[in-house]
Order: structure tokens, then sequence, then C-alpha cells
């Protein structure tokens, strides 16, 4: 599965590559993917241009120039390859995950540039791709996302995490056990202590 520094590496590599790009046509080979590509999906996204490219978790946004949104999500084995006419046959994989070229099978969904193609490839078809048709929708989609890693709404919820990791292990090491030394090395704590070890390492405090 593609985790989120593999989608961080695909979003900019998109986005340099397509942004302010006009989508000349899309082609889908199978809708069956995670949910069902809707019916209007080639119709909707033809003559739209990029804006941007962001990302939100392991999701990709595509921002459109009319205000709506593609979304698309990996799933467990997809790829997203970016094809350029002029040199069709090198690597295309815009991430490090995957095969570095375009496998000939399982290319679900094509969408055409000027100079690029975008190919959406997913042996499994655990991954999906959705229109939202506006920043409501947008906002309601990631209504139970958390932040990202650099936010900081994140570094305030990691303090909070923290401290409440730290009163959990402390109570239970020594209302049980009187020392830090028994509980290490009992299985039943050993997501304590190395959820305690991290955090001492790592201390938001310090950051």
């Amino acid at each position: 599965m593609p985790e989120l520094p593999e989608v961080e590496v695909i979003k900019q590599s998109l986005d340099k590559k397509i942004k302010f790009q006009k989508i000349n046509k899309v082609l889908v080979r199978n809708r069956n993917l995670r949910f069902k590509v809707s019916k209007n999906f080639e119709f909707f996204l033809k003559n739209k241009k990029i804006n941007k490219i962001s990302r939100k978790s392991k999701y990709l946004i595509f921002h459109l120039n009319n205000n709506s949104f593609l979304i698309i999500h990996l799933g467990m084995s997809g790829t997203i390859h970016l094809v350029s006419k002029k040199n069709y046959c090198k690597n295309t994989n815009t991430s490090f995950y995957g095969f570095s070229s375009l496998p000939v099978k399982h290319n679900h969904i094509l969408i055409f540039f000027k100079k690029y193609q975008i190919i959406y490839n997913d042996p499994r078809r655990f991954g999906f791709v959705k229109i939202l048709k506006n920043k409501k929708n947008l906002e309601f989609f990631f209504r139970n996302v958390g932040p990202e890693p650099f936010n900081n709404k994140f570094k305030i919820f990691n303090k909070l995490i923290f401290a409440f990791g730290f009163i959990i292990f402390w109570n239970l090491t020594f209302r049980d056990y009187g020392s830090i030394n028994r509980p290490i090395t009992d299985n039943i704590f050993v997501i304590y202590s190395k959820f305690c070890k991290f955090f001492f390492w790592n201390n938001p405090w310090n950051k």
C-alpha cells in the first residue's frame, strides 16, 4: 500500500507537470473500482483546467478551474503514471512505489493533456476516484480526517497524546509493579513501554 510519503511524492510530481494544464480527453476502461466510477466522470472532467494538486492524508486532490475537485485514493496497489508523448517508454511512475515503467494490464483510467497522459493503474482495484462539485462537499468529505503531520493542530494533538500516554503508563507501572523494570519485560505492557520510549525520545515539548 502506498504510504503518505509516496503520496506526497506523487502530488509533487504531478503538480510540477500538469498544473494549469487543460484536460483534453478522459478514458475509463474499467469503472469497477472500490466505488464505481460515475457515468458522467469523463464528461465532467473534459476541458477542465488543473489549478493545482494538493494532498490530504493519502488522498490526492485535483483543484479544477470551476471550483470543483477530483479526489484520487490509490488503495492497496494503485499507482499513477505520468506518460510523456515524447518519452513513452521511460520511467513513468510518479513515485518510488510499484513498477517504474507502465504495466500493460490494469490501466483503468487515462486522462489526456496536451503533452502528457495520466494513467491510473490498480491491479487490486481497492482505490477510487470521486468528483466533488464544491468546497463545501470537499470539507464534508474530509470531516473525519485528522490534521496533517506538519500542521500546528497536529503539534497540539501530539502534546496531548504525550501527556495522556505518560499518565497512563506511569499509573499502570507503579500501581501494579512498583518499579519500571518489570513492566518493560512484561508482554502485557510492551505496547506501553514502546509508546513511552518513543515519546521520551520525540518529546513534543522539545521541538
